[in-house]
């Protein structure tokens, strides 16, 4: 996540050598009255937890902090802590209404308002007025033992205005929403880098090999010199017309930068900003704020790792193909996990179907509190890919089963199982036709909680029986799917 142009404080000062491109200077919080400011913003942010959208008055930050770019900067910060989302139906009905309704296949405000029309259409003409409004909603309500209010919440409960804040973990600390704001202030520019010069390693032959091998992979080139003690990186698409995968410059300084150590770099960063050209110069300070204390200790290589990634990574899409893994979202390389003690570049992310993230970090396991879950891999041992998953679906928690608790699988989902152990498969869009589904994700967890070991779910292929799991794997199809 790196602040939008427009939300990015800045100051730039112009080179007294001619043509040379101005110097940028990245806002950063350093004093003490910005870690109260924060403070204080945190805790107007986690009071309004459990509160609409609307009730955020977005002026109210620009107050603290005096700077409408700041204060976006922070609410974006706080945005990896809290999120607005949509309200379940347990969560206004309670869970026996929602049972009640999720028999009706009611479980959508989109089915609400469909199941609403069509009785508006049959008993009033299309048209329901102040008057009989009431009546109308606590005929459809009452059969599932909600009232009428209730209904009409889950009517809007979609829309954005009806959303409410929740947080994601604990609540949390001012020098941690510092960190994150000072990280992304120099991660934004760095993001938008067309070259990146950094003197003062010690690398080795290998330790060089490694790193033209590791940048490659990200598509950028690493021109190493000086007998190891310099890396210019540029991007190898730079004379391309297709878009640009933007931040792995940033990436590949980070990564260097932790493996080998930080501590004597130097160097600069040349990017490009509302077609301005600018320079920024990296130092001591800069690696500090992007990347902290936490350095890795292992003696595991970077081209280890890499490869090791690479093998794990491709051994979980073939799990999710599969159908062991439906419904999980796998990400290579994702996004930075940033906290006062520094920065995690983890290898994976594992996304459920509920949306909870876990990360994977290949080699020792990184102390401290990361935001996320991480789950450590052994690089040397042989990986397991079913058994990572599982153990992600552990740290996750039972959460979801807590939330899904009484509610059974519609004896729809059965049959379906039912028709793709006798017939082989039933395709994604047939099933989604069957059951009034506008995506699979609903599907997904259904078959999941269904436990039938005749079939399995392949996202975007259909439900199928183990026999056609099996030929599908073995053919061109599963070598397609799993890449």
């Amino acid at each position: 996540m790196a602040f939008r142009i427009e939300d990015f404080k800045k100051t730039a000062r112009k080179s007294s050598t001619s043509g040379a491109p101005a110097t940028l200077y990245p806002h950063q919080m350093r004093d003490k009255k910005a870690l109260a400011k924060v403070e204080l913003a945190i805790r107007t942010f986690d009071g309004l937890v459990g509160r609409k959208r609307g009730e955020l008055d977005a002026q109210t930050m620009v107050d603290f902090f005096g700077d409408h770019r700041i204060a976006r900067g922070v609410v974006a910060c706080l945005g990896a802590y809290y999120r607005y989302e949509t309200q379940r139906f347990i969560q206004v009905t309670g869970a026996e209404g929602a049972a009640r309704l999720a028999t009706a296949e009611l479980r959508k405000p989109s089915d609400i308002r469909a199941h609403t029309y069509q009785e508006v259409n049959a008993r009033y003409h299309g048209f329901l007025t102040t008057k009989n409004r009431a009546e109308c909603y606590t005929a459809l309500a009452e059969p599932f033992g909600v009232t009428a209010y209730e209904w009409d919440q889950l009517m809007h409960l979609d829309a954005e205005q009806n959303q409410v804040l929740s947080r994601i973990g604990p609540v949390p600390s001012a020098k941690d929403i510092v960190a994150l704001y000072n990280f992304h202030s120099l991660d934004t520019p760095l993001r938008r880098a067309q070259e990146i010069f950094v003197a003062g390693l010690d690398l080795s032959s290998a330790e060089a090999s490694d790193v033209r091998a590791f940048t490659e992979s990200l598509g950028v080139r690493a021109h190493i010199g000086n007998e190891g003690t310099t890396v210019s990186l540029a991007d190898l698409d730079a004379a391309s017309l297709l878009p640009r995968h933007a931040g792995r410059l940033s990436r590949c300084l980070m990564q260097i930068a932790q493996t080998y150590g930080h501590e004597s770099l130097t160097g600069h960063a040349d990017v490009t900003l509302a077609s301005k050209k600018m320079r920024l110069s990296l130092g001591p300070e800069t690696f500090q704020t992007l990347l902290g204390k936490y350095r890795r200790a292992d003696e595991t290589t970077l081209r280890q790792r890499m490869a090791q990634g690479d093998a794990l990574h491709k051994a979980l899409l073939k799990l999710r193909v599969q159908g062991d893994a439906a419904g999980w979202r796998i990400k290579r390389n994702p996004e930075p996990t940033v906290t006062a003690q520094g920065a995690l570049l983890p290898d994976l992310r594992l996304t459920s179907p509920q949306g909870s993230e876990v990360l994977l970090s290949l080699g020792e396991a990184p102390g401290g509190d990361w935001m996320r879950p991480v789950l450590s891999v052994s690089v040397t041992d042989e990986v397991d890919a079913a058994a990572i998953v599982a153990q992600a679906r552990e740290m996750i928690g039972n959460a979801w089963e807590e939330e899904t608790e009484g509610q059974s699988v519609p004896a729809d989902v059965l049959a379906l199982c039912d028709r793709a152990a006798a017939q082989g498969m039933v395709r994604a869009s047939d099933a989604q036709r069957t059951l009034h589904l506008l995506d699979e994700s609903p599907l997904i967890e259904w078959i999941r909680r269904a436990g039938d070991t005749r079939v399995r779910y392949i996202p975007g292929v259909g439900l199928c029986s183990e026999a056609m799991v099996a030929a599908i794997a073995g053919s061109d199809l599963g070598d397609a799917l799993a890449a």
